[in-house]
């Protein structure tokens, strides 16, 4: 579905002619929530993402939505609880939120023994995104807290964020604050000709992802912070997460529990954004 019929079918026929089967084009988001399909993407701007979501779970679909969850200016933390309290109710576990870096841990500690009662974490994401000074932390804090909230579980039951420092700029918004017994550091940044790097830290176990093209194809790796050479192929985390989202739509499985997360994160990235 695009805005306009005109848009959508110009990508209908792109989408064909790449990959040979057929596509139908939508430009009214009614006529697609009813049409004969068992899920959907919800790829639109953030503003657009709770209409769409409620028209496709109206409609008794699954959803994977990309991050964050929702958002609009000037949503207040009760605000946010309010939606994503009434969202988790609505979805019956049919609700699934793109954060898919939060499998580098996951993939991370099966390999290697995850550090007991972690008292640090830190997170940084420097991408080439057009995004400014707060637009920064709605585009790319719902990675940096579902990585948390996936290294660190216990913290999902802590509500409150204490010691809350905040620095915004152009190109960068970086946050410390304390959640439960843990300090944790986000640095992100965004500039569209500047370096890329991913990593997190839980105590002192630092992890890099490393991205390289062999013979033209695309592969991810996970290394100890500034030894490449100890670098371990994994699987592409966006690929696991479309590969789940697939895989429960046709189980008809619950995300009940990854709902429960996603609400948290959601509540958790309006406490700092709104901290002035």
């Amino acid at each position: 579905m695009a805005s306009t019929l005109e848009s959508s079918d110009r990508a209908a026929r792109e989408l064909k002619e790449l990959y040979g089967f057929s596509v139908t084009a939508y430009s009214d988001l009614g006529k697609l929530a009813a049409a004969d399909i068992d899920a959907a993407v919800i790829c639109s701007p953030p503003s657009k993402h709770l209409e769409a979501i409620h028209a496709f779970l109206d409609a008794g679909k699954y959803v994977l939505c990309e991050k964050p969850l929702f958002w609009r200016e000037n949503l207040s933390t009760e605000e946010v609880g309010r939606i994503c309290d009434e969202l988790e109710m609505r979805a019956a576990g049919r609700l699934l939120v793109n954060t898919n870096n939060t499998w580098f841990p996951e993939i991370w500690f099966q390999r290697f023994k995850r550090p007991d009662n972690p008292r640090e974490f830190g997170f940084r994401f420097y991408t080439n995104g057009p995004y400014h000074g707060d637009e920064i932390g709605v585009d790319l804090l719902p990675h940096a807290l579902s990585v948390l909230f996936e290294a660190v579980p216990g913290l999902c039951g802590h509500d409150t964020l204490s010691r809350l420092e905040k620095t915004v700029g152009e190109d960068r918004f970086e946050c410390r604050f304390e959640l439960g017994d843990v300090a944790c550091h986000v640095d992100l940044r965004e500039n569209p000709d500047g370096e890329r790097e991913f990593g997190f830290r839980l105590d002192d176990s630092a992890i890099d992802r490393i991205q390289r093209v062999t013979d033209g194809e695309y592969r991810v790796y996970l290394a100890p912070a500034g030894r490449p050479d100890e670098a371990i192929a994994v699987t592409d985390p966006f690929e696991i997460s479309v590969r789940r989202f697939i895989e429960g739509v046709t189980s008809r499985t619950s995300f009940d529990t990854h709902m429960t997360t996603a609400s948290k994160v959601m509540k958790t990235m309006t406490q700092i954004i709104r901290a002035t």
